[in-house]
């Protein structure tokens, strides 16, 4: 019976820790051109005032991605800040002084340039690194699923 217990506490902890994530879609661009994602985030309950992430990319296929502020982060009142650590990694951090809510919804909207030379074929846009925290600061693990864009 103790055993039943203790597997049913560590399977509900490990389904907390999941609860919150960032997720990723699909879409298509031709060579050249610039591909549209946003990054989506699920709260899954818990009081998310900051996020952290960083988007890992094979930059001989794109040549550039950036980032803007999402609906969830402006109706937040949240501001974005982005730097390059190294080439196919952007990292963006989404805060600010205010200890506000960031609500379930689209929290970052990514230009993925296309090289002129690139490949026809699908790449992943994958996540890292990626955490949240509290308005007391905090940190709150989230999980992530990645996606993908087809060059056409």
């Amino acid at each position: 019976m103790k055993q039943l217990i203790g597997i049913t506490l560590l399977m509900g902890m490990a389904l907390s820790l999941s609860a919150q994530s960032l997720s990723l879609g699909t879409t298509s661009a031709r060579t050249g051109q610039t591909g549209n994602l946003s990054v989506q985030m699920t709260t899954g309950g818990a009081q998310l005032a900051g996020i952290q992430f960083d988007i890992i990319y094979d930059p001989n296929t794109f040549s550039s991605v950036t980032a803007t502020v999402g609906s969830a982060d402006a109706a937040a009142g949240k501001s974005l800040s982005t730097s390059n650590p190294g080439p196919g990694d952007l990292r963006v951090i989404i805060a600010s002084f205010s200890q506000s809510i960031i609500s379930s919804g689209d929290v970052t909207d990514l230009a993925i340039q296309v090289a002129s030379n690139a490949t026809a074929g699908n790449y992943p846009i994958a996540f890292s690194g990626v955490s949240g925290t509290d308005p007391s600061a905090h940190s709150i693990a989230m999980g992530s699923s990645s996606g993908s864009i087809t060059v056409l």
